[in-house]
């Protein structure tokens, strides 16, 4: 599909002539040519599927997710992190990558925290009872 160096007769929304160059053999570009409409369905429709026809969006019957601890995040941020170095290597993809590993860090970290703080309570108790 090759453009010719004459302009599409259709109109735009606003009335005014397309600024578009007509597709080869028509008088119209290749969005207002009405011999190529199935054509534009079809290649709409695929804008929903991912490279190698992986499906975008939620997939499977996860059901609700129930966070009440650190330790609940970090099946969630493994699983997403495997999902992630599934993908074609790029750009977005490495920054995906360094931005879960952080944020699996800072969880450990607070993980660690949560722990240290709950053993000097349980040694402040026993302190305060043993008085």
């Amino acid at each position: 599909m090759t453009a010719t160096g004459k302009r599409c007769k259709a109109t735009n929304r606003k009335g005014e002539p397309c600024a578009a160059y007509a597709v080869q053999g028509s008088d119209f570009c290749y969005w207002h040519d009405p011999e190529r409409a199935e054509a534009r369905r079809a290649n709409s429709a695929k804008g929903g599927f991912a490279r190698h026809g992986r499906k975008l969006g939620a997939t499977g019957d996860a059901g609700p997710v129930t966070l009440d601890t650190v330790a609940d995040v970090l099946p969630i941020l493994a699983g997403e992190l495997t999902a992630l170095l599934s993908l074609e290597t790029s750009v977005s993809r490495a920054r995906g990558v360094g931005y879960l590993c952080g944020v699996v860090i800072k969880a450990f970290e607070v993980s660690e925290l949560q722990e240290r703080v709950a053993a000097l309570e349980v040694a402040l108790r026993l302190r305060e009872a043993s008085k």
